[in-house]
């Protein structure tokens, strides 16, 4: 169950927990995420291989993968979301599968007691992954609004134990003192514990990402390369540059399906 995005950087997932990328447009954020999408497919718990859930307000590659996941293994997209509407449809359904799990798995204090999802025998890994969460709540009414918000910062808090993780795709990490469509409050940003800041950033963008740090940045040149930080694992941000994808656009699908494949065995 290990993340792995080069030989040397690595994690296991949910420990720890919730994934936040930043990085301007074309800095490689979706390239990615895509490749991510491989190793969250082979993620296992005692119940099967990990569900993805996938918000794409761009309706663009995020969106063909999840429908092709779908697919394949449901006969039918049920875990898209694209719209305001839909984006908080689908992130209902999450919180409500959270719940469900603390209250069937988490009940009984004497069998319970520091016991993680790892340790339920049907527990099936979570991932969420959210595309342009500011462009997502600045086009929604306040009510909409307002309502993914809610079900984001629930999230956010409570889903590592129950083995239910969110990967958030930002152009821009900035820090608002409320929920609102400027960016993410800080005590959001802090529950992401692996951050990945693609291609050169500003100054005050790694700033907010980061935190104050005293790590040296080089300028990064590269499209998919950037600088990461692992809670526990790499405390200030380290170079790295991402695996290549397959240039080839069907290489890459038939990878997808072979790892979906693995995910349903």
């Amino acid at each position: 169950n290990t993340i792995r995005l080069t030989k040397k950087i690595s994690w296991k997932f949910s420990k720890p927990c919730h994934t936040l990328i930043c990085g301007s447009t074309s800095s490689g954020k979706t390239y990615l995420v895509s490749m991510l999408i491989l190793d969250y497919l082979r993620i296992k718990g005692k119940g099967g291989g990990c569900d993805i859930y996938v918000c794409d307000p761009k309706s663009a590659d995020l969106a063909i993968i999840c429908r092709r996941i779908d697919l394949k293994k449901y006969g039918k997209v049920q875990n898209l979301a694209v719209s305001d509407n839909e984006i908080a449809r689908l992130l209902r359904e999450v919180n409500d599968e959270m719940e469900r799990r603390y209250s069937e798995w988490f009940t009984d204090d004497e069998h319970s007691f520091g016991k993680t999802w790892t340790d339920i025998d049907n527990a099936k890994p979570l991932v969420v992954i959210i595309d342009e969460f500011s462009a997502v709540l600045s086009v929604a009414n306040p009510k909409v609004a307002k309502e993914i918000t809610g079900y984001f910062n629930n999230l956010l808090l409570k889903g590592r134990m129950v083995g239910i993780e969110i990967v958030l795709i930002m152009q821009r990490p900035d820090i608002s003192s409320s929920n609102s469509n400027n960016g993410l409050t800080g005590h959001q940003r802090d529950q992401f514990n692996i951050r990945i800041a693609m291609s050169d950033m500003t100054t005050d963008g790694r700033r907010m990402l980061f935190g104050n740090t005293d790590a040296e940045f080089q300028s990064v040149k590269e499209i998919g390369a950037g600088y990461i930080m692992i809670h526990g694992k790499h405390e200030k941000p380290v170079y790295f540059e991402a695996p290549l994808l397959p240039q080839n656009r069907g290489d890459y699908l038939e990878c997808l399906d072979r790892a979906i494949l693995e995910n349903m065995s």
